[in-house]
């Protein structure tokens, strides 16, 4: 009898076929709420005759539904610091936001300025300011790069399984922009991840999503367990790992005018010696420079200078005494005369030609002159120029 049951076991063991499905090659996700069974059946003989095969019982314990796995990923696709001017064209941080969970989901976008003193992640430097108007945009597809007439959505509507991905803008419109050239402003993206109908995506766990919430693949029958697997990010609303919210940062850096001003004096005769080194006697003529650097990283358009002056001193008003340069200049003029009298026809005015005292007033738009074939708006000074203006007077 032992041997007989040894040789049924055997065979039975022999002959035996497991039948189970066999996973495919990678390829999608297999989707929430799928039904996955496994009945194992087994075939055997005794004494060499065939018996029915029997399969084992379908029930909880062979078989499950799948659950939801949730990971967004936000990283930031700029090559470096994004370069801002101030003026009323909008410029734009990109992110990419990602989803390779197995079930569509909708995101809630929020941009964050980060506190000053955290470092840009392309270096350079750590943020020193922040703008006023900033907001998030969300690319529509409809022309590539940030388009405001285009892309006007601030969330993500039914991002698609697998690695789905689409871009998101922080556009910053920088007509307040008064930041010193070099300054950084650092900004976090933050996507949180909510179900395909808008709703909070709630906690890790067993839930049971609707067709709605699901993306049209569950039915609010079915118990799943929701798995979070984003990593940590670095704003203030992403304080952890696996909370099915994931941020990520970039940075604007200011490219401005560095513009600086000095005014400095020589003595270029007086009443007594015929020759230098002249004093600063009563009589002596008093040659006043006033120089403009620009050595930031954009172009300035300069307006005037109210130079006011002390009363001992009267402007020289003769015609062509004053003079105007400027240097590193690709201008077709660099150079020219300037008359200190009433009339500001040359964009040099003095408010009482022959009497002591009084206001000298530079009009730089009609000094340095619009001269479109070179590029240059009036009163335009580029990066590494100095307009240098001087003038005499005569000490009473």
């Amino acid at each position: 009898m032992k041997s007989m049951k040894r040789n049924i076991f055997l065979t039975a063991l022999l002959m035996g076929v497991v039948a189970v499905t066999i996973p495919q090659g990678a390829g999608a996700s297999t989707p929430p709420c799928t039904q996955i069974s496994n009945q194992a059946t087994l075939s055997y003989s005794v004494g060499a005759v065939a018996q029915t095969p029997i399969t084992s019982t379908l029930g909880a314990g062979n078989q499950f539904y799948v659950g939801v796995k949730v990971i967004v990923t936000v990283a930031n696709t700029d090559a470096g610091n994004v370069a801002v001017t101030a003026g009323t064209t909008p410029v734009v941080l990109s992110f990419s936001i990602t989803n390779d969970g197995n079930a569509v989901h909708d995101y809630a976008l929020a941009v964050e300025a980060a506190a000053n003193g955290v470092a840009s992640p392309h270096g350079g430097g750590n943020d020193s300011f922040d703008g006023t108007t900033v907001n998030v945009f969300v690319e529509s597809g409809a022309t590539a790069g940030y388009q405001a007439l285009e892309d006007t959505a601030t969330l993500i509507d039914g991002l698609a399984v697998d690695g789905g991905a689409t871009t998101a803008y922080i556009v910053y419109t920088p007509s307040d922009l008064t930041a010193a050239d070099g300054s950084l402003a650092v900004y976090y993206l933050t996507a949180t991840t909510q179900w395909a109908d808008g709703s909070a995506i709630g906690a890790q766990g067993s839930q049971t999503p609707s067709l709605a919430q699901a993306g049209g693949v569950c039915d609010g029958a079915k118990a799943v367990d929701v798995v979070f697997g984003d990593g940590d990010g670095p704003s203030t609303a992403d304080t952890a790992a696996r909370d099915a919210i994931h941020s990520d940062d970039s940075a604007y850096i200011v490219t401005s005018a560095a513009i600086s001003v000095t005014k400095s004096y020589s003595v270029v005769s007086d009443s007594i010696n015929t020759s230098a080194p002249y004093s600063a006697i009563p009589g002596a003529v008093i040659r006043y420079s006033i120089a403009i650097a620009n050595t930031g990283g954009a172009s300035a358009v300069l307006s005037t200078t109210i130079d006011a002056l002390n009363g001992n001193l009267q402007v020289v008003s003769t015609a062509a005494n004053a003079t105007w340069s400027v240097a590193g200049s690709t201008r077709g003029t660099t150079s020219g005369t300037l008359t200190a009298d009433t009339n500001n026809a040359d964009g040099l005015a003095h408010s009482a030609p022959g009497s002591p005292g009084g206001t000298l007033t530079a009009t730089l738009t009609t000094v340095l002159a619009a001269d479109a074939g070179n590029g240059y708006a009036a009163g335009e000074l580029k990066t590494g120029e100095t307009v240098t203006l001087t003038f005499d007077a005569t000490i009473e």
